[in-house]
């Protein structure tokens, strides 16, 4: 899976240059995204107007859907048409996204797990509130994933605020309050408040820069809204810190771009923070910040 990465050709940003590579793969990202939509958004067997609307405003906003799966978005739109998404129309769009992601070219089998889950998280976020019921098809999601799955990024922050929030055999609306932020950071959208569907880069990782970054390692992942990837690194050197194109050991800092780049929002981007994290859970001292907190310090 390495190799196959690695002979992708990247621009000054990081991001594949071969359309096609991105439009197949934004395809099924899409078809598996709206799977876990769908999911997340009749957990609790009810669909609101706010989720609705989600819905609406999410398949306005992709180009993919408008291309191969034509049929998906045209039979959600429809059965979106009552404001009720019933058993049976369910079952058929489930059963549309399974063919579009079997006869297409597959993506990553990780990949796709973590499309769909972030689907489900953007689902049951979709109206600001996560309700006891919501609550249980969660935790049941994480629960029925391999182990293996559960250690990536995003899966192991939800499957670890979980855990703490069930330690004492309580849930009280103050924990789902808390663990709506989380999922809505993690996920880069919060649709009650700015009405996009879509969202932005994880919102997750703010931690300040508490040192000086002169011979420090610092690894930029995802799209800037800064400058180019080249501009940012250059940015780095000149204030004397070192940037490196992947995480290792010797890593002290990673910054995550607040644009996303749907092509790599949880490949490239993901795998970094990924890295990152099993590293920090290992004992390496490696900060994860955002482009935000980055321009701040180098304003100073």
């Amino acid at each position: 899976m390495e190799d196959k990465e690695k002979k992708i050709e990247l621009d000054a940003d990081g991001q594949p240059l071969n359309g096609g590579f991105n439009k197949v793969r934004n395809r099924n990202k899409a078809a598996a995204t709206l799977y876990g939509i769908l999911n997340g958004i009749t957990a609790d067997q009810q669909l609101n107007d706010t989720e609705i609307l989600f819905l609406q405003v999410w398949l306005e906003q992709q180009k993919e859907m408008k291309g191969d799966i034509l049929d998906i978005y045209d039979a959600v739109k429809a059965a979106l048409e009552d404001g009720v998404i019933s058993s049976d129309e369910r079952e058929d769009l489930k059963n549309l996204l399974d063919d579009c992601i079997e006869f297409s070219e597959k993506v990553f089998e990780k990949d796709a797990e973590v499309n769909q889950f972030v689907g489900f998280l953007k689902g049951i976020t979709a109206d600001g509130v996560i309700n006891e019921t919501e609550f249980d098809k969660l935790k049941q999601y994480v629960s029925n994933v391999p182990l293996t799955v559960q250690k990536v990024f995003p899966f192991n922050i939800v499957y670890d605020r979980i855990n703490m929030i069930l330690s004492d055999q309580i849930v009280d609306e103050n924990e789902l309050r808390e663990l709506n932020d989380l999922v809505s950071d993690i996920v880069g959208t919060h649709f009650t408040e700015d009405g996009d569907a879509v969202g932005g880069a994880t919102s997750l990782f703010n931690e300040p820069i508490p040192e000086c970054l002169e011979g420090k390692n610092v690894c930029f992942t995802g799209k800037f809204i800064s400058g180019s990837r080249k501009q940012i690194e250059a940015e780095a050197a000149k204030i004397g810190a070192i940037p490196q194109n992947s995480v290792t050991n010797s890593t002290d800092c990673v910054i995550v771009g607040t644009l996303v780049s749907r092509d790599w929002i949880h490949e490239s981007s993901g795998r970094k923070i990924e890295k990152a994290m099993n590293l920090q859970k290992k004992g390496f001292p490696i900060l994860i910040t955002s482009e935000q907190v980055w321009n701040e310090y180098i304003s100073q």
